[in-house]
């Protein structure tokens, strides 16, 4: 049977906390960077834009940033439909998902109380919420460099 502390009820405070904060009022915002939300939808139109990363529909200009992230994008607006609070879903997503990194991260070196208030930190940090509440993938790489340290220092300790 799995034992569960307050410790964990506190994490999973901090966690809804963070979705919270981090989707309130999201679908009244628009599309936040209409560049990026231009390419999204070019990127839907055709696979090689897809591919490529394409802003315009004939494929000749493409963003100044790596197509991961906006892959993502596009995949959720193919689930949910072209809409600004569907492109700011994975950067909500993501936001949520550092602040349990950053709290596997933190425990593993510290104490749990240590790690639960880097968490909330983060969480409540207002450039953070900011960021995981626009359209700029920004956030998608701040959760995947989180996910190569935890998984960097998992690979050391295992030599």
């Amino acid at each position: 049977m799995i034992k569960i502390d307050k410790n964990h009820y506190f994490l999973l405070g901090i966690l809804l906390l963070s979705l919270f904060l981090n989707i309130f009022q999201l679908w009244n915002t628009g599309f936040s960077n209409t560049y990026y939300a231009v390419a999204v939808k070019s990127m839907m139109k055709n696979p090689a834009n897809f591919l490529f990363n394409s802003y315009d529909e004939y494929g000749y200009m493409t963003l100044d940033k790596p197509p991961v992230g906006f892959w993502v994008q596009t995949i959720f607006a193919f689930i949910f439909g072209f809409r600004g609070w569907v492109l700011m879903l994975p950067q909500v997503l993501a936001g949520t998902g550092s602040c349990l990194l950053l709290y596997f991260i933190i425990k593993k070196y510290f104490n749990e109380p240590a790690a639960l208030l880097s968490a909330l930190i983060l969480a409540l940090t207002p450039i953070f919420v900011t960021a995981s509440r626009t359209n700029m993938i920004d956030m998608q790489y701040i959760f995947l460099s989180l996910a190569a340290l935890y998984f960097l220092i998992l690979s050391v300790e295992k030599k």
